[in-house]
């Protein structure tokens, strides 16, 4: 889960991951959209949670969906 928001690499074993925030402050992990084909969006529609693929840098890849109870969506 989320631990902290912090300007240096983490030295603690944590896992940094990039972020951009908007004019307001709130953070926003990129990439924040999802495309999938059409006549597929009720398979969608039950998504809660984004499943993303890390790489050391911070670098992050969308790579699914999940439902409520965290079930990586088909």
């Amino acid at each position: 889960g989320f631990v902290r928001f912090s300007a240096k690499a983490p030295d603690d074993g944590a896992l940094a991951v990039r972020y951009s925030a908007d004019r307001l402050g709130w953070p926003h992990i990129q990439p924040d959209s999802f495309f999938f084909q059409e006549g597929k969006a009720e398979i969608y529609e039950t998504a809660r949670y984004a499943i993303f693929h890390c790489v050391p840098g911070g670098d992050c890849i969308l790579t699914g969906l999940a439902d409520e109870e965290r079930k990586a969506l088909p």
